[in-house]
C-alpha cells in the first residue's frame, strides 16, 4: 500500500494521509520504503509534505536508528532555522523506545498474573 501510496495511482494529494495512517501501525516498514525516495522529484509531495510525512512516520517508531536517520534526514534537507519540529519527532522515538522496553513488560506480566489467579 505504502508504494501505492507514493504513485499516481492515488488522487492527488492523498499520499500523505494515506502513508501517516499505514505508519501508524507500521512506521519502519513505511520508513525503509519512504526513505529512499524522499529525495525523487518525480514525486507528486512538496517539500512541506515530504517533512510532515519524515516526522509523522519516524515519530511511531521505537527503532534507536530511526533517531539516526531522521538526524541525518534533518541534517541534509532542512535548512536550519526550519528544524525546531524534528526535535519532538525525536523525542517521540525516545518515548516510543521506554515504553516499548519498560511499560509494556509491566502490562504483559501484570496479564499474566491476572490470568494465573482466574
Amino acid at each position: 500500500m505504502t508504494q501505492i501510496s507514493l504513485s499516481d495511482q492515488v488522487p492527488a494529494g492523498t499520499a500523505p494521509t494515506l502513508i501517516s495512517t499505514l505508519a501508524v501501525r507500521h512506521p519502519d516498514l513505511v520508513w525503509k520504503i519512504v526513505a529512499p525516495r524522499l529525495d525523487d522529484a518525480s514525486l507528486a509531495l512538496t517539500r512541506s509534505d515530504r517533512w510532515q510525512l519524515v516526522g509523522t512516520v519516524a515519530g511511531h517508531s521505537a527503532d534507536p536508528q530511526r533517531v539516526n536517520d531522521l538526524e541525518a534526514y534533518v541534517a541534509h534537507n532542512v535548512p536550519a532555522d526550519a528544524r525546531r519540529p524534528f526535535l519532538q519527532t525525536a523525542a517521540s522515538i525516545h518515548y516510543n523506545q521506554r515504553v516499548t522496553r519498560q511499560v509494556l513488560p509491566e502490562i504483559d506480566a501484570w496479564i499474566r498474573d491476572q490470568v494465573a489467579r482466574d
